[in-house]
């Protein structure tokens, strides 16, 4: 299986000479096992000790340069796997949820997030494992293993570390920004923008104005694509019937949803699922 393929990909500081690191449409964890390395991130440094786990998102200018003799590991999680692979973690409120759906809805939105883990030595036993998953098998299976592995340790992580996590250069914090995100992760299937802005106390016109100012897309466009990568994930995994995915999936009618979901996608369901067997 070709790194390009996987949706989480571990790659060694050792293992980058003389090969590009493709992390433009990835979520990034720089983890610094041992030694330190300087991070910038759009023109500022944060140094990063052992035992420090540095959380990118996606599109963000940024290098990572180590000392010599330092062991860092970096995860990428692609973005457009994000949703399927880190769904239970959205519909919670943690600082990790708030990084995910803000990195990928907020316009501009560059901040990172770092947790200071100090010596635990289970935090870097888990981060091998992953690496040694990968190592060892080649497969798709392997794949969704390592992705798995993810959610644990990120879950993990929030749990014992909730609370102290350090976000340099923390945009100006907006009451509602990440839960009218999180309402609509959570209740993709029914909600609608009169719900929405009920939860909000909103007027719909001002919460619709509201989210395309804060996202640069409609509620519509939001939720349309929550519900496709979620029929994606059905498509691929499972055996369902499309009209039982449709209805998964929040639509009444199966017809409108083959004909939605070909419109965005450029085939039928059906065709999906054989292209991505």
């Amino acid at each position: 299986m070709d790194d390009e393929d996987r949706s989480v990909l571990l790659v060694r500081q050792e293992d980058l000479t003389g090969r590009m690191l493709r992390a433009q449409s990835c979520f990034e964890i720089i983890c610094v096992l041992d030694g330190k390395c300087r991070h910038v991130v759009n023109g500022r440094e944060e140094e990063l000790l052992a035992g420090d786990l540095c959380m990118v998102p996606p599109r963000a200018v940024h290098a990572a340069n180590a000392e010599p003799g330092s062991r860092i590991v970096y995860i990428l999680a692609r973005q457009e796997n994000m949703e399927n692979i880190f769904y239970n973690i959205l519909r919670d409120k943690n600082e990790i949820s708030d990084f995910m759906l803000d990195s990928v809805y907020m316009k501009n939105y560059s901040s990172c997030r770092v947790f200071r883990t100090g010596a635990d030595e289970e935090v870097r036993r888990q981060i091998m494992k992953m690496y040694a998953e990968q190592q060892e098998h080649e497969d798709l299976g392997s794949d969704r293993i390592v992705a798995c592995m993810l959610v644990v340790f990120l879950t993990r992580l929030m749990r014992q570390y909730k609370g102290t996590v350090s976000v340099p250069d923390r945009p100006l914090a907006r009451s509602g920004d990440t839960q009218f995100l999180r309402d609509i992760f959570r209740d993709y299937r029914t909600i609608t923008l009169s719900e929405l802005a009920k939860r909000l106390n909103y007027s719909v016109p001002y919460c619709s104005r509201y989210i395309k100012e804060t996202t640069g897309q409609t509620f519509l466009q939001i939720l349309r694509g929550v519900r496709f990568r979620k029929a994606e994930d059905y498509l691929c995994t499972t055996g369902f019937s499309v009209q039982k995915i449709s209805s998964l999936v929040g639509y009444e009618s199966p017809e409108n949803f083959i004909r939605a979901f070909k419109k965005e996608h450029g085939v039928s369901p059906s065709q999906y699922r054989a292209q991505h067997k």
